[in-house]
C-alpha cells in the first residue's frame, strides 16, 4: 500500500472517528457521581453537549442534548465537571442538576434541569435566566435591582424608587415553579425615606404585601441595611 492510500485510509477512518463520537453526543469528557445516578458528560470544554443519565447497574436511564456555549472555557484538569452539578432542586427526593454557562463571579448562570421521572428531564427556562441564583433547600433564591423613574414637571428634582429585591422560588406538589416570597428594600427619593415590605403570595398566587416597615435614612445601619445606589 503506497503512501497515497495510507494517509486516504487515515483520513477516512478520522472522519469515521469523528461521525461516531458525534452520534454520541461527542467525546466522554469525564463521570460525575451524585446521590442517585451516575452522569456521563459528553461535549468539548466549551460545552457539555449530552448528558447520558446511569442507574446503578449502568443501565441508560436518559439522554439529554444541550445547547450552549460557556463564556470561558474549562480546563481538562480540576474538579469542576465542566460546571455539571447533581443536586435535588425541588425537595422532591428525585436528583435534578444544574449546567453552568457563565463563570464571571458574581453574574454566574446556570441551566436548570429538573427531573420528571421515568426518564424524562425539563429545562425550567425562567430560572435559567437568572444571575447568580443562590440555592436553598428546595428553593433557588434571585436578587434584581431596579430604578423606577417618577413623571415630573421642567425644572423639578426627579423622583425614583430604588428597588432591590430577593425572590425566593419554588415548586409545588405538581412540580410548577412558583414565587415562595419576596423581600423588598426600596429608596423613594421624594420623600427620601426607606421601606422594608415582605411580600407573600395569596391562594390565587398574586403578591401582597404581608408586612412593610418604614425606615429613615439615618436608622438604616440600626436595622442591618445600607444604602441603596
Amino acid at each position: 500500500m503506497n503512501a497515497k492510500k495510507v494517509f486516504s485510509l487515515l483520513i477516512f477512518l478520522f472522519s469515521l472517528s469523528m461521525i461516531f463520537s458525534s452520534c454520541l453526543g461527542g467525546e466522554e469528557l469525564c463521570r460525575a457521581t451524585g446521590a442517585e445516578y451516575t452522569y456521563v458528560l459528553r461535549g468539548t470544554p466549551n460545552a457539555i453537549s449530552r448528558i447520558e443519565v446511569l442507574s446503578s447497574d449502568g443501565e441508560v436511564l436518559a439522554r439529554i442534548d444541550l445547547s450552549y456555549r460557556v463564556n470561558e472555557p474549562w480546563l481538562a484538569e480540576g474538579d469542576h465537571n465542566y460546571g455539571f452539578k447533581p443536586l435535588d432542586l425541588d425537595g422532591d427526593g428525585d436528583e435534578d442538576f444544574i449546567v453552568q454557562t457563565v463563570r464571571t463571579e458574581g453574574k454566574e448562570r446556570y441551566l436548570f434541569y429538573m427531573n420528571k421521572g421515568d426518564g424524562e428531564y425539563k429545562l425550567e427556562k425562567e430560572l435559567s435566566g437568572a444571575v447568580a441564583p443562590e440555592f436553598g433547600d428546595g428553593v433557588v433564591i434571585v436578587h434584581t435591582a431596579s430604578r423606577i423613574d417618577q413623571p415630573t414637571y421642567n425644572n423639578e428634582p426627579p423622583m425614583y424608587e430604588l428597588r432591590r429585591d430577593e425572590i425566593f422560588y419554588g415548586w409545588t406538589e405538581r412540580g410548577r415553579l412558583e414565587i415562595k416570597q419576596v423581600n423588598r428594600f426600596s429608596y423613594f427619593s421624594e420623600t427620601d425615606i426607606y421601606k422594608y415590605s415582605i411580600y407573600l403570595p395569596d391562594e390565587e398566587g398574586e403578591l401582597y404585601a404581608d408586612s412593610d416597615k418604614w425606615i429613615y435614612p439615618k436608622d438604616l445601619e440600626k436595622y442591618g441595611f445600607e444604602p441603596l445606589e
